[in-house]
């Protein structure tokens, strides 16, 4: 009976091993599964900050923010040269941006980061050497020309009023907010 009952035993130790193989293998599947899960959602939040930074035209351009003067923002002509510098301006929730650039006259170009027709894209404007590119359309805009009102219809950076003097820009804050919808 001795020899039944090692072989019982025997036999009841290595069901328990398997048993153990099995819960081991389990508890190292569940372990696998969650790690590739917690690799995928890293991976997928990732790439949709990377597309979304991707798609902001800005993203590379720091948005600055001017003075305030009662009720109009102030910038520093000579803050500004011929390479774009962003703006904005917050009313309520709503970033309302803009641009401002010397053109090659050193006259100061200034303009809504938006378009009078592709506005609701939400893509605003980037610099390529001396034109404002549309980031919706691709519609090229010589620096020159910009900073003044849209009298053709069709793509164009829109007009934002500015009075220069005394070596400052000066912009009232009622016209920025005037075309907050472009940016809601």
């Amino acid at each position: 009976m001795s020899n039944k009952s090692n072989r019982r035993k025997m036999k009841m130790k290595a069901r328990r091993m398997k048993a153990k193989k099995l819960v081991k293998k389990e508890g190292d599947h569940n372990w696998n599964m969650v790690l590739a899960i917690v690799v995928v959602t890293v991976v997928g939040f990732s790439a949709i900050l990377f597309l979304q930074g991707n798609n902001d035209p800005n993203s590379s351009n720091p948005i600055s923010r001017p003075q305030k003067d009662g009720d109009n923002l102030v910038l520093s002509v000579s803050s500004l040269n011929t390479k774009v510098k962003f703006f904005g301006y917050k009313s309520g929730v709503v970033q309302i941006s803009y641009f401002a650039v010397l053109g090659s006259d050193e006259q100061v170009r200034l303009a809504f980061d938006a378009c009078d027709v592709c506005f609701a894209e939400k893509k605003g404007y980037r610099q390529n050497g001396d034109v404002m590119v549309c980031n919706n359309c691709g519609k090229q805009f010589h620096i020159d020309g910009i900073g003044t009102e849209n009298v053709q219809g069709g793509c164009w950076p829109s007009y934002l009023p500015i009075t220069v003097a005394e070596g400052n820009v000066r912009i009232r804050i009622s016209d920025v907010v005037s075309k907050k919808y472009m940016f809601e």
